[in-house]
């Protein structure tokens, strides 16, 4: 079952924090048609690299994840709402037009249960595309296919042995990844901080899964940090194209050795590169609880 890979994931953590040798957590990777994948990277939280020297060219990226690990992944004081319970006339005053408009394009998943396409994981294999773009640029394509069809009430299934009944969001945000108009859903929900990504097509639906720290610090220019632990970081973009979910790591630092396109740079070209990805924070909204009905 696909959507069972996030309960294999919180094994794979377990598993890396009683190994204190361990310098990051392993990337994990989906396959994809014409033997391409695309990765997601799930550390543990508190790996035994948090008590190592961290090299300077990561140190804007850890900033980055502990600045936002609290939010997004529901450990600070905000309580979840279930996603029948939400109230979702809330978001339309705190909402821009746009993003309200982009909103109620997934009110049949959210609140009528529609089915969506979702792309699973697969950790056994790692497959990656390099090419060049339109600008001359190196890029390392890895791909997330759809797979399974599904509704929020059947994805929930999956964790009903851990208790786990219901959706329950933490956050929302709405924005365009791709910039072809529509924009995308992020929900950031459940205990262990999971990231749930929908984008409508027409009249179909299709969802992206991955871990709190494989999605982090979404910015306006559509570049989010993927962190693998203390010094292991992609900065990604996503895209959804032809039933695949398609991320491209723009850059990558495993301790002291950084890339750019998948090619090996020195520290300063490396940290030039990620200064130019900066970008304000896309804004993110928690849900309140509907009022009971009289």
């Amino acid at each position: 079952m696909k959507s069972t890979a996030l309960i294999k994931i919180s094994t794979y953590i377990c598993m890396i924090t009683m190994i204190p040798h361990l310098t990051g957590c392993t990337d994990h990777t989906v396959p994809a048609k014409n033997g391409e994948t695309y990765e997601t990277q799930n550390p543990d939280r508190k790996s035994e690299e948090d008590n190592q020297e961290i090299p300077a060219a990561d140190t804007q990226a850890k900033s980055d994840t502990e600045a936002e690990s609290k939010t997004q992944t529901g450990t600070d004081s905000h309580e979840p709402v279930a996603v029948t319970q939400m109230d979702y006339n809330s978001f339309q005053a705190r909402m821009t037009e746009e993003e309200w408009e982009g909103f109620q394009l997934y009110f049949p998943v959210l609140k009528e249960n529609a089915s969506f396409e979702l792309a699973g994981f697969d950790y056994d294999k790692k497959m990656e595309e390099r090419a060049v773009d339109e600008n001359g640029r190196n890029t390392v394509f890895y791909r997330y296919d759809c797979e399974k069809v599904t509704d929020l009430s059947q994805y929930m299934k999956a964790y009903a042995d851990g208790g786990i009944e219901e959706m329950m969001i933490y956050e929302v945000q709405v924005f365009d990844l791709d910039e072809d108009g529509i924009r995308e859903l992020i929900l950031y929900w459940g205990y262990t901080g999971n990231v749930l990504v929908l984008h409508r097509e027409n009249d179909g639906f299709y969802g992206w899964e991955t871990v709190g720290r494989g999605f982090q610090v979404l910015r306006t220019n559509g570049i989010y940090l993927s962190s693998g632990g203390a010094s292991i970081n992609c900065w990604n973009r996503i895209r959804y194209n032809h039933g695949s979910w398609i991320q491209e790591t723009l850059a990558k630092q495993d301790w002291d050795t950084c890339f750019i396109g998948g090619e090996p740079v020195d520290e300063t070209a490396f940290r030039l590169q990620i200064d130019a990805y900066k970008a304000e924070d896309v804004t993110s909204y928690k849900p309140e609880t509907a009022s009971p009905k009289n």
